[in-house]
């Protein structure tokens, strides 16, 4: 569907009306959302529209508060959004939420030039957004209503982790697979079949790594949640932007550290102690954290793997680009497999 960006950016100050336009389409991301880079006389930014489904108004507030509150604390490589002409961080055009943000310089490159240095900048840069959010909840809930999906659980996020893995009975998984079909994103089947077919050995050890934690309290904060390889952006060894905040929630902060030293180091045991020694010089883990850090890198390939083939065989969402998708899901079984033979203990 083409959109009249001049019409919507009518909705913005004078500024911010558009030179030049770029369609970018889904910039390489899965979650539907359409991406055009414009020139302005106040430089570059990109517009994003959000799919239809996804996020409500009222979860995209907070996202965004949550932004502009770490900008405010100093924190100046995240998308923060432009205000429009009624002073709103988004506004709603053509059945869509919109955001304008600044253009955010440099490529998700680790895997092809990898260095210790941006390693290390990587993970400091997600410590220092941890820091600067921790105390995000008492202080917005002092001039705004945090919605009880916000609120912290009295459930431990291990604890609802634990939860999750327990539902993934031999009959879910066999249910799964016989959800699994050629006719349904073909090059996918023989993967998510091979997958499954591993995750059943992975489970019981993942869920005792999990269980001695789940009465544990950890800190509850926002958390990127989808913080991985393709969302860290690089120019030389330093980082210039963090992006996709779509699945921010609050969660505990070991959840992003896992997810994100995963992605760049899979189950290298010394790079993972590198990327924990970077992070804990802005923000020391507790005894506690580090534990569930160790015990959730088998979580999240779990849950990660089985989340993908419900999505698409079950639920039948679409997602592009495929090819992407596909190389996403290779990564997945690439990661079970070593857990599953005990190639790689996948463990810091």
């Amino acid at each position: 569907m083409e959109y009249n960006l001049v019409d919507l950016l009518a909705l913005y100050p004078a500024p911010f009306q558009p030179l030049q336009v770029e369609s970018l389409g889904g910039a390489g991301g899965f979650s539907g959302a359409q991406f055009w880079r414009i020139s302005t006389t106040e430089g570059e930014f990109v517009v994003r529209r959000w799919p239809p489904e996804h996020p409500s108004h009222e979860r995209l507030a907070l996202i965004h508060a949550v932004l502009q509150f770490a900008g405010q604390r100093g924190v100046q490589i995240l998308p923060i959004p432009v205000q429009g002409r009624e002073g709103n961080s988004f506004v709603s055009y053509a059945g869509s939420l919109w955001e304008v943000c600044p253009w955010l310089k440099g490529e998700a490159n680790f895997h092809h030039q990898p260095s210790n240095q941006k390693l290390v900048a990587a993970m400091k840069s997600l410590a220092t957004f941890h820091q600067a959010t921790h105390d995000f909840l008492p202080q917005w809930s002092k001039v705004q209503t945090i919605p009880r999906s916000w609120k912290p659980r009295t459930q431990s996020a291990v604890a609802d982790r634990l939860g999750r893995l327990t539902a993934l009975t031999p009959g879910e998984i066999g249910r799964l697979s016989e959800q699994v079909t050629a006719d349904t994103f073909p090059g996918l089947a023989p993967l998510a079949r091979k997958f499954l077919t591993l995750v059943s050995k992975v489970i019981p050890a993942a869920k005792a790594g999990l269980a001695p934690l789940a009465d544990l309290r950890f800190p509850r904060q926002p958390c990127i949640g989808d913080i991985w390889h393709d969302h860290v952006l690089f120019v030389g060894n330093e980082v210039t932007g963090l992006v996709d905040f779509g699945a921010l929630r609050i969660d505990m902060p070991a959840v992003d550290v896992t997810r994100l030293l995963d992605s760049l180091v899979d189950g290298d045991l010394q790079k993972w102690q590198f990327g924990l020694d970077a992070y804990q010089a802005v923000r020391p883990l507790e005894p506690s954290e580090r534990q569930a850090i160790s015990a959730l890198v088998p979580v999240g390939i779990i849950l990660a793997g089985c989340n993908w083939i419900r999505w698409i065989y079950v639920e039948h969402r679409t997602f592009e680009p495929q090819p992407a998708v596909l190389g996403r899901f290779e990564q997945l079984v690439d990661r079970i497999f070593q857990l599953a033979t005990g190639s790689s203990a996948g463990l810091p």
